[in-house]
């Protein structure tokens, strides 16, 4: 997902291994991998929160993965905690048989 002018994020998914792929300038920068096999291990967060000139609020959330005792970041940059929830659930029902 596109975040930053050359940064990206790819999350990778094959049946219940996963992971990111950091990249910057199509150069790789580091590679988390493993194994999501329950919806136990999803979590949602706040990572950034802007506000305008009319003061409305805006949240852009992340789903993490706990994979092998490293919390690994799956999607970032979701804008507002609907969407997020809407995410958290998609990956969740993917993973149920």
């Amino acid at each position: 997902m596109f975040f930053q002018l050359g940064n990206y994020d790819n999350a990778i998914s094959c049946v219940h291994d996963s992971g990111t792929i950091r990249t910057l300038f199509d150069r790789q920068l580091y590679q988390r991998k493993g194994i999501l096999s329950s919806e136990d291990q999803l979590s949602l967060k706040t990572t950034m929160s802007s506000q305008n000139q009319n003061r409305d609020k805006t949240e852009y959330m992340a789903v993490f993965a706990m994979m092998g005792g490293r919390k690994v970041k799956l999607v970032e940059g979701i804008e507002g905690r609907r969407a997020g929830e809407a995410m958290v659930k998609t990956i969740s029902d993917y993973l149920k048989p």
